[in-house]
């Protein structure tokens, strides 16, 4: 399974094809972090993680199809061998109009979720850290291209260990994102596995 970006001169400004883009700066307009529905993972099984983009106001970032210009969020793993993720399941996007052109992204906060999936052969007990480069254009008036290097720390367990007492400590060490399970991730809380909608 699977969860944004253009570029314009935003006010009256008619733009040709090309995006205004501005040199990377120190000033980042997108925090982003990789989060997960639980800490551990059994060897075989799938469980959801996301890409979690906190947006300055003012400032956006694209879907998969950004519209008449811009260039969606994407992400490159670096997994342990036989670890497997999927493609982002894109969340519905907001509309973005600015003169005659029209665009699709988020503002604010958006969750951009991924499956993944644990070799059979995951050894219970065993720290996993895995790795992403995010690549991002956060636009206003005008576009800054930015990208994150990411990392997640997992756990992985025993299908017979993965109890309610594991749930219990996943529970206190994650935090639930409330109003962001209708965007594909219901996370690990009142002992309930997050699943995709």
């Amino acid at each position: 399974m699977r969860f944004l970006a253009g570029a314009f001169l935003a006010l009256g400004v008619l733009v040709v094809g090309s995006p205004v883009v501005a040199q990377p700066g120190p000033a980042r307009h997108v925090t982003a972090e990789l989060v997960s529905e639980r800490q551990g993972i059994a060897p075989g099984e799938t469980i959801h993680v996301a890409l979690r983009q906190q947006i300055q106001k003012g400032w956006h970032t694209y879907w998969r199809n950004s519209g008449d210009s811009g260039e969606a969020t994407r992400i490159k793993w670096d997994l342990p061998a036989g670890w497997q993720t999927s493609d982002f399941v894109w969340p519905a996007p907001r509309r973005l109009p600015v003169g005659p052109l029209m665009n699709y992204g988020f503002e604010g906060e958006v969750l951009l979720p991924v499956a993944l999936t644990a070799p059979a052969n995951a050894r219970p007990g065993e720290k996993v850290n895995l790795q992403a480069k995010a690549s991002f254009l956060v636009c206003a008036e005008i576009c800054v291209p930015e990208d994150a290097n990411l990392t997640l720390a997992l756990l992985a367990w025993s299908r017979h260990t993965g109890n309610l007492d594991d749930l219990d400590e996943a529970i206190t060490t994650n935090q639930c994102l409330e109003g962001n399970c209708a965007l594909y991730l219901h996370l690990a809380c009142q002992h309930r596995v997050a699943r995709l909608h």
